[in-house]
């Protein structure tokens, strides 16, 4: 983890500043965590691996949108998330890190719906003090989609042409894609 002064504290055995990590990575995901912790909290927990979205998050907002409870399974945010965009229930997935109660910013998922003043957030787990992170759509939310839940992903996909799977398959046109189209 790394403190509120940016040093690592002792349960820092390998994450995602590794040593095999190329140093600018490192100096960037130090950026972040002191980023994060200028909106609050005491240490940031890193991913088990480097973050794919750290640039995007370096240029990110906080989230201040109403969140409400969805359903979704424990420790499961990117698949949870995922799952609400790919069934149409979110108009975006949102990714980043997210500070709970006992002041600690973990990596986390959520989903956002609605337009204007009417934009929820729909967390699937438990609910954060702040939240940090970028929004997806179109095919960066389908790559998250993949990355994150995959078999639903397909599942959805091959149950031929509805509104949803044509959306869906919108968005894989616009992005690299190993999924065929149903017959």
């Amino acid at each position: 983890m790394v403190d509120l002064a940016g040093h690592r504290t002792a349960r820092d055995g390998s994450d995602a500043r590794d040593p095999g990590a190329p140093s600018e990575y490192r100096t960037r995901w130090s950026s972040l965590c002191r980023t994060l912790l200028g909106h609050g909290g005491a240490a940031v927990v890193p991913p088990a691996s480097p973050d794919r979205y750290l640039e995007e998050l370096l240029a990110g907002a906080l989230v201040t949108i109403r969140s409400i409870p969805a359903p979704g399974w424990a420790r499961s945010s990117g698949a949870n998330s995922a799952d609400l965009w790919i069934f149409g229930v979110a108009h975006t997935v949102a990714t980043g890190y997210a500070l709970d109660d006992t002041g600690l910013w973990r990596q986390h998922a959520w989903a956002v719906t609605g337009d204007g003043d009417d934009r929820m957030m729909l967390e699937t787990t438990t609910v954060h003090r702040a939240y940090f992170g970028i929004e997806l759509s179109g095919s960066a939310a389908l790559r998250f989609a993949r990355d994150n839940d995959p078999g639903t992903l397909d599942d959805v996909l091959a149950t031929g042409y509805t509104l949803r799977t044509i959306h869906l398959w919108s968005a894989l046109e616009s992005s690299p894609s190993t999924v065929a189209r149903p017959s």
